[in-house]
């Protein structure tokens, strides 16, 4: 006896379902080794194996077509008699995110066991036999449950009467990206044609032109499906002979006509597909069941995928065992479909320009943007965040837009940054652009003019308040005043795109462009006309001007990035994959703008693949220098002292840097590698710069000590300089130690740091000293300096004073003055002089001293240090 238990421990798991298809499980066990042609019969019904064993075999079929095949099987038995037992009954097909399968049944149906007959045995479900029932030639017998079956079970007998004609078939179109005018298109894709017909030829493969140079194709077997998916992806990975950019779809044929109609009926389904990728229904890639082929996720956004949607076919890598994923991050649905063309604006299709929600947006802070702060959110509750979003934009996308662009938390957050992807061609940046000092980008956008003309800034108010006929009055008297401005041009632009007139639009801001005075407004405008030829469809010309802007203003990074978009929706997908893993090494942010870019297209399944590579080197780079940021603050510690200058900065840039830490969001890692090699750089060059500058100081403090011992070293009174020569000396000593410390030590550069800390705080207390020792000595030197002037002026005095007396005694004749006799009162004179002259030598000593006081000293010192 053989039991199902073995098979279905291999195929049931506990995992996350990303989609679950109901169907019917087919248990095959048989005794001796069956024929390849009998699964074929299987095969060419839809089904696939899921588990295999020497004696038995599980497979899984998503439609009651099995029915069908059973039948096949049952005819085909009478003229090959074979001892197997075949038991189908409902289960249910799980696939993980990861695209693997496991299969989910009763419980009951685990003890499941079945002898070898001696004959072919089918036995079926209830449910079954009710499909079975419908189709002529099928009767079923019951069977009283054998072989540990529980519930009502039949068996199915089959007669010459039932159709088995069913088999799988699948119809393609291939269709080629570019301008079917370009000479260069015509060559390209006829070269690439040729080469795809050559496997059409050998694998007697019918197929149809259609109309805009498509082409469809008849595929009628499942074997042939598979060689011809094994030949297109080869074709794909050619990187000698590169593929023309094509979009390839397949679909199961069903009712569908093979004729060159088909292409048109799904046009639709090809638009949104990524280019040189094959799609396939997933139930598809499955039943192919090649170990070298794999199935790709091709979601957009978050809707929920059945079995039979398109998923991406891809070969199984297999160089060196290199990891390959994808980021499990997709849009709300809400976010990426809709009616409209992409709004200029914010690229949402869900309404038009005139009604974005960015138009009523003011500037923001340009160190401080939304994109980096949505690098915090962790990419495994990004999810989370996404379902929340749908659920709140589900009843009205505008609305609930508008509402969040005003709010907090992260699903707003995340509104706010897909807001950001196009923040250069909004009116927020406009308003901007005309403050704009600077010449280049990004550096001349810091710097802003306070305002802008009041008319001028009327005008946009009443634009962006949707009243047009206010904005061309302002306008039209700011345009008196300036009539050679470019700024009225710009708006002008903006405002005939906003009524659908592209051709006046663009002639506006080509007026502009030719009244720009800087590199920074002409790569602005010239961005605007790119943009303006994106959302027109005309990608080539887009693609040149933003060339252009780039040219203009290397720094507006953002032009190169909309090349990188208009490449993708263009079909190049390696070349835009090339220009983004570029902006993403210089700028992190880019990350998080892929992620949120809603016009991504056909390129996001290519790009989240991408995306998870460029992820997974950044987390094992982050896993190596975790330690690194986690010692930051030990290093900072180990070389700075608390009082240390530079140290508040330092630790405030490494609490920043550990805002990042545990993220797991490439943009924090980014930030969290570059952060912390150049925090650890940066300490490094402090501590050289303030070696460097601990020598300088040095230096300076010798030479006032030099002054100070020079300046002390006259001091009358040598008893009163204990604590200053005490101090003197300590100030010595410290300055002697730092000249022997190896200062590219920690420990000794702390050391060296305190000892010129305590040098400094003791030269401070000896210029304090100082100014003491210098009020005595400078004191005594201007009393012995005005002595020796005071006895020579006295002496002269004394002379002066005499001589008068006696010339008012032998000189002056004998008579009277004011009654008093001058010769009798000889003496009263002399003292009258005496003390006349001598007020004039205080006079003249105090004048003498004074000015003759700082040569004196000097003299008198330099006289002193020479000796």
């Amino acid at each position: 006896m053989t039991c199902i238990e073995s098979l279905l421990t291999r195929v049931t798991k506990n995992v996350k379902p990303r989609l679950l298809c109901n169907g019917y499980a087919c248990w095959l066990v048989h005794a001796q080794a069956v024929p390849v042609s009998f699964f074929q019969s299987l095969t060419d019904i839809g089904g696939w194996s899921l588990a295999t064993e020497s004696t038995q075999s599980l497979w899984f079929f998503p439609a009651p077509e099995v029915m069908l095949g059973l039948a096949r099987l049952h005819n085909w038995a009478r003229l090959h008699p074979m001892a197997t037992a075949i038991t189908v009954f409902e289960a249910s097909l799980v696939v993980d995110e990861h695209l693997e399968q496991s299969l989910k049944v009763k419980s009951e149906l685990q003890r499941l066991c079945a002898e070898y007959p001696k004959r072919l045995t089918v036995r079926v479900s209830a449910r079954l036999r009710e499909v079975g029932r419908s189709l002529a030639g099928l009767s079923f017998k019951h069977v009283q449950n054998p072989d540990g079956l529980t519930g009502d079970w039949f068996e199915l007998d089959a007669n010459d009467q039932v159709s088995v004609s069913f088999s799988m078939s699948w119809l393609w179109v291939i269709r080629p990206q570019g301008v079917r005018q370009d000479k260069l298109f015509s060559k390209g894709w006829r070269g690439y044609f040729e080469r795809v017909e050559n496997i059409l030829s050998q694998l007697k493969i019918s197929y149809l032109h259609a109309e805009d140079q498509n082409i469809v194709l008849r595929v009628q077997s499942p074997r042939v499906m598979a060689r011809l998916t094994q030949e297109l992806l080869t074709l794909l990975e050619d990187k000698e002979h590169p593929p023309w950019p094509c979009q390839y779809m397949a679909v199961e044929a069903g009712d569908q006509s093979f004729s060159p109609d088909f292409a048109s009926k799904v046009r639709y389904m090809l638009e949104p597909l990524e280019a040189n990728t094959l799609h396939m229904p997933l139930s598809t890639i499955f039943q192919i069941a090649d170990p070298r082929i794999t199935p790709g996720d091709s979601r957009q956004s978050m809707d929920s995928s059945k079995i039979s949607d398109l998923f991406q076919v891809r070969f199984q890598s297999g160089k060196g065992g290199r990891r390959h994923g994808r980021l499990n991050v997709f849009l709300p649905t809400s976010l990426v479909s809709g009616s409209e063309s992409p709004c200029f604006y914010c690229g949402l299709r869900s309404h038009i320009p005139r009604k974005c929600p960015t138009r009523v947006l003011q500037p923001g802070n340009v160190h401080v943007s939304e994109m980096s702060r949505f690098a915090r959110i962790d990419l495994d509750a990004l999810p989370g965040v996404m379902t929340a979003l749908e659920k709140e934009l589900a009843p009205d996308v505008l609305r609930g837009l508008t509402a969040l662009v005003a709010e907090k938390g992260d699903h707003a957050l995340t509104v706010q940054a897909l807001f950001e992807v196009n923040l250069v061609c909004q009116l927020r940046m406009m308003a901007m652009v005309w403050k704009a000092r600077g010449k280049e980008w990004p550096r001349g956008i810091e710097d802003q003019r306070p305002q802008v003309d009041e008319d001028l800034r009327d005008a946009l108010d009443g634009m962006r308040a949707g009243n047009q006929e206010r904005a061309m009055e302002k306008l039209d008297r700011f345009v008196l005043k300036s009539a050679k401005n470019y700024q009225p041009r710009v708006l002008l632009g903006f405002m005939a795109m906003e009524r659908d007139e592209f051709k006046r639009a663009a002639g506006f801001w080509e007026e502009a462009e030719s009244l720009a005075y800087t590199g920074l407004q002409r790569s602005y405008i010239q961005m605007l006309q790119g943009r303006l030829k994106e959302v027109s469809g005309d990608f080539r010309e887009a693609i040149r001007l933003y060339s252009r802007a780039c040219n203009e203003s290397p720094g507006l990074t953002r032009a190169r990035y909309r090349q990188a978009v208009c490449l993708i929706k263009s079909g190049y997908l390696n070349e835009a994959q090339a220009v983004i893993r570029d902006l993403i090494r210089d700028d992190p942010d880019y990350f998080s703008v892929v992620l949120l870019d809603p016009e991504l297209e056909s390129g996001r399944s290519h790009l989240l693949g991408d995306l998870w590579e460029v992820w997974d080197e950044a987390r094992a780079k982050a896993a190596e220098v975790i330690g690194s940021v986690e010692h930051l603050p030990d290093l900072l510690a180990k070389w700075l002292p608390v009082d240390h200058d530079a140290y508040q900065s330092f630790h405030e840039r490494i609490e920043e840097l550990n805002s990042y830490a545990g993220v797991n969001n490439y943009a924090s890692m980014a930030r969290l590698l570059r952060g912390t090699i150049v925090i650890r750089a940066d300490i490094q060059a402090r501590v050289k710069k303030d070696i460097q500058g601990l020598s300088v100081r040095r230096k300076t403090i010798l030479e006032r000590l030099k002054s100070i011992q020079r300046e002390a070293s006259w001091f009358p009174f040598p008893s009163m300089l204990g604590s200053f020569s005490k101090q003197f000396n300590a100030c010595g000593e410290k300055l002697s130690l730092i000249s022997h410390l190896d200062l590219y030590v920690p420990e000794k550069f702390r050391q060296g740091h305190e000892a010129m800390r305590e040098a400094e705080q003791g030269l401070a207390v000896l210029e304090k000293k100082l100014l003491f020792l210098q009020g005595v000595r400078n004191g005594i030197l201007f009393l012995l300096l005005s002595g020796k002037y005071l006895l020579i002026f006295e002496i002269a005095a004394l002379v002066l004073a005499g001589a008068l007396s006696a010339a008012f005694y032998y000189l002056v004749p004998d008579q009277n003055f004011m009654g008093r006799d001058l010769r009798q009162d000889r003496w009263l004179i002399l003292n009258i002089s005496l003390i006349f002259f001598s007020f004039l030598a205080f006079v003249g000593t105090a004048i003498r001293a004074a000015s003759r006081f700082e040569a004196y000293k000097n003299e008198i010192l330099d006289k002193d240090e020479a000796g």
